[in-house]
């Protein structure tokens, strides 16, 4: 069923799709990084935190990596190779987060 929906989805959905294993903690990491950005919007807060998400993120990504490698196979079978699979989920997430954070920073 999946391989239907896959082959009917625009390719670039194919990379959203991945985002979903690691969807739930990396949202509560950057919400609660947004938070503090709000309450704290010095130059070294938003650096620090910063951080603190790309490192949360590489530890959710490894997790994927050691724990969950029957999930890294689904998706080569749907083409979508070890690197594409690790680049796209950090990058989308990296997206996501550094969208907020600008957001609260101007809105601020």
């Amino acid at each position: 069923m999946a391989q239907i929906l896959f082959s009917m989805a625009a390719p670039s959905m194919k990379y959203l799709y991945v985002y979903r294993n690691i969807a739930v903690p990396a949202s509560l990491v950057t919400v609660l990084s947004c938070f503090e950005i709000w309450r704290n919007e010095s130059l070294l807060a938003v650096s620090v935190l910063s951080w603190v998400k790309i490192f949360t993120t590489a530890l959710l990504i490894l997790y994927i990596h050691l724990f969950r490698e029957h999930t890294v196979f689904f998706f080569m079978n749907l083409g979508i190779g070890r690197f594409k699979f690790y680049v796209s989920m950090f990058a989308l997430d990296m997206t996501i987060f550094f969208v907020l954070a600008t957001l609260i920073l101007v809105v601020k």
